[in-house]
């Protein structure tokens, strides 16, 4: 058969193997065996020189004296390891320290965002400054996350004390609007009047919607707000009028007890006021009237005590009207304008049976004339003198009418009755 071309030119396989005997495979499984043998070996130290980079770079970074390998020494087993260990052990170290400093500025911020931004800038600033320059991008961004999140609780407590402090504005407010709307009212009655009290009310309304608005309140809050408002307002509108009412009649009290009685009376009739306030104008005219009759009482003492000596005297004429004077000047109670005018009654019936020396008193007194504390007569006969106007006149031992009428015989016999 012919030999064809692309025989001739096609590739001749030859043999690289031993040959095929005993003694040829034994060579080539030895060689097999160096081969792995230093394969195996250098894999090894490859590992123990990547354990000591990696122990080596984390005591450095946990001390804060990393060293970075850098160019072909970074692309060894040990250099990778020695600096991914360094680099996280420093992260976690500047972590720890930086901790404290957060938390401190933290604090001291307390609801001022800037103040918080400025420190944690200048801290932030200070410890890439000191760390290596390849790590100082990653470190930030391990650092930022623990900044960010004070940054928000700080920016929260601004925000929670904004709220805080409008509520407590918008409360503290409440008072002087209220005081200003009721004497508004008072200047401007009728139709003004209340024109300017639903002006004053709708702007109220309109603070309270717009802090809704601003999620300073909620709106079951700015119920309540409105509600206590409103209620705030008729309080105050309603002791205005019971204090006006109050005020005219005690005015009139202190001209004449009768006429304030007579406004007293009218009041019950009134349409304008309520039962709560009508009642309420009776319970603060008795305590001004008590007020006004103590005030009165130590205005006409020596007047007191010269009905009591008349009466102590057995006099009765004219005892009524002077009685009645000083009740409606306000000096004397009901009851004891009573007293005085049933003391008179029993003068007028019967004369007071007095002894000698009491009638010697009396004399006494008549003629202004004086007696001599040294003499016992006159002692008993002053003593039973002041005993009987005391009882007559229905004083109690140590009241404003008793010590007067004390002093009025000291002054008047030089003699103090041993029961004073």
């Amino acid at each position: 058969m012919a030999t064809r071309y692309r025989d001739l030119h096609s590739p001749v396989s030859l043999q690289t193997g031993l040959v095929d005997n005993s003694p040829a495979r034994a060579a080539q499984s030895l060689a097999q065996s160096f081969s792995e043998f230093e394969n195996v070996a250098g894999s090894l130290g490859g590992a123990l020189r990547e354990q000591q980079g990696f122990a080596e770079g984390e005591a450095a970074g946990a001390a804060g004296t990393p060293a970075p390998r850098s160019g072909l020494a970074a692309t060894t087993r040990y250099g990778a390891a020695y600096n991914n260990a360094a680099e996280v052990s420093y992260a976690n170290k500047v972590t720890m320290d930086t901790a404290a400093d957060l938390d401190r500025i933290e604090a001291e911020s307390e609801t001022n965002p800037l103040l918080y931004g400025e420190k944690t800038k200048g801290m932030m600033e200070g410890t890439l400054a000191d760390a290596p320059a390849e790590w100082r991008t990653r470190l930030e961004q391990h650092l930022a996350p623990r900044i960010q999140a004070g940054a928000l609780r700080v920016a929260r407590a601004a925000d929670t004390k904004r709220k805080q402090e409008a509520l407590a504005g918008h409360l503290d407010s409440e008072p002087v609007v209220i005081s200003q709307l009721v004497r508004t009212v008072r200047e401007l009655p009728g139709e003004a009047g209340d024109a300017e009290m639903s002006r004053v009310v709708a702007e109220r309304q309109a603070q309270i919607d717009a802090m809704v608005a601003d999620n300073v309140i909620d709106p079951v809050q700015a119920q309540r707000l409105r509600q206590s408002f409103n209620e705030e307002v008729d309080k105050a509108l309603s002791a205005d009028r019971v204090g006006s009412v109050v005020e005219d009649i005690v005015t009139a009290a202190r001209a004449d007890v009768e006429t304030a009685d007579d406004m007293l009376m009218a009041v019950e009739a009134r349409e304008d006021l309520s039962l709560e306030e009508k009642t309420a104008v009776r319970s603060a005219y008795r305590e001004q009237s008590e007020l006004l009759r103590f005030e009165r009482t130590r205005a006409h003492m020596e007047d007191l005590a010269g009905l009591s000596r008349r009466l102590a005297a057995g006099e009765f004429n004219g005892i009524r009207a002077e009685a009645g004077r000083l009740y409606r000047r306000g000096a004397l109670s009901p009851a004891e304008y009573e007293q005085y005018v049933a003391a008179a009654e029993r003068n007028r019936q019967s004369e007071i049976e007095k002894d000698s020396n009491s009638d010697g008193v009396q004399a006494v007194l008549n003629n202004g004339l004086g007696l001599d504390p040294a003499n016992t007569d006159h002692q008993k006969a002053a003593e039973q003198y002041f005993g009987d106007t005391v009882k007559v006149a229905g004083m109690t031992p140590g009241d404003d009418r008793w010590r007067a009428t004390a002093l009025a015989m000291v002054s008047q016999t030089n003699i103090l009755p041993k029961s004073a």
